[in-house]
């Protein structure tokens, strides 16, 4: 028996102890085994064991650089509702005009989530964004 194997039947023991002494508390654990079952909690457990994620993250909660992003943020939107405005104008049919709306949000997504919290946070953001893309995946995938 592995390392693994015994603190998960560690677990499992402590589990079935707290839950025999009393329903409120029988309640309370079953609702966390719930929350825990959820695919969401599963990707926050990976992300929150990996290493690298909790020091980029850390990285990033103390870089003080939010009231920045929040700028640049405004100033792209901005930006992309004028042109956006501009790249409408320019188009007659309907179709045209849905696939503009389509690309350009794509095109703010893109800038929006990637390349300016990318370019302003530095490498912290780039990890802290693959390493969930990463975990996000693989629990689709699974």
């Amino acid at each position: 028996m592995n390392a693994t194997d015994s603190a998960k039947q560690t677990t499992s023991e402590i589990t079935t102890f707290l839950k025999a002494q009393s329903p409120e508390l029988k309640a309370k654990i079953e609702a966390i085994e719930h929350f825990m079952d959820h695919p969401v909690a599963k990707v926050g457990g990976t992300l929150v064991q990996d290493q690298e994620f909790t020091s980029s993250f850390g990285k990033l909660l103390d870089s003080g650089k939010g009231s920045t992003l929040l700028a640049y943020e405004a100033v792209l939107i901005l930006v992309l509702w004028g042109f956006r405005a501009w790249r409408l104008g320019k188009v007659n049919t309907l179709f045209a005009r849905l696939l503009t709306q389509a690309w350009i949000a794509v095109l703010y997504w893109v800038l929006a989530l990637v390349v300016v919290p990318s370019v302003l946070l530095g490498e912290s953001y780039r990890v802290v964004l693959t390493h969930s893309a990463r975990a996000l995946l693989r629990q689709i995938l699974s």
